[in-house]
């Protein structure tokens, strides 16, 4: 397995960046990474989005949502398709409430063929890209 993981402070409260994570119709105002997401915010609910990681092409993908604790937590895990153990990822964000306002946790643990690639070059990408996401949800947020 590898993991992908990133953090940074947000000064607003863990409900205002949950509501700005979960607002999935607003993403194309400001999101740079998932450019449309839809579905239903529950665990079990399935969710589709179109993500674009650095140098590489916009392309779509589909998950199952594992955990959703509102202002705490979201977590969703999706993989390849027609062999998901061949490939399979679980995306998380998580809310702290800390002082000035929320720490979000930000990161992917890759299992699968799909976490022998992600090393060096592409590691570095992947975390560039999360790390940009951060930030965009922080402009938003605050």
């Amino acid at each position: 397995m590898t993991d992908v993981l990133t953090s940074l402070t947000i000064a607003a409260p863990p409900e205002r960046v949950w509501d700005v994570l979960t607002n999935f119709a607003a993403y194309p105002e400001w999101n740079t990474v998932i450019s449309k997401a839809r579905g239903e915010l529950r665990e079990g609910g399935e969710l589709r989005f179109r993500i674009k990681i650095e140098a590489t092409p916009e392309i779509g993908f589909s998950a199952r949502i594992v955990r959703c604790e509102p202002g705490r937590e979201l977590a969703w895990r999706g993989g390849a398709p027609l062999l998901p153990a061949l490939a399979w990822g679980e995306h998380y964000f998580r809310l702290s409430p800390c002082e000035g306002g929320t720490l979000l946790t930000h990161g992917e643990r890759f299992g699968g063929l799909l976490a022998l690639l992600l090393r060096g070059p592409v590691h570095a990408r992947v975390t560039r890209t999360y790390d940009g996401f951060n930030r965009a949800l922080k402009a938003r947020a605050e």
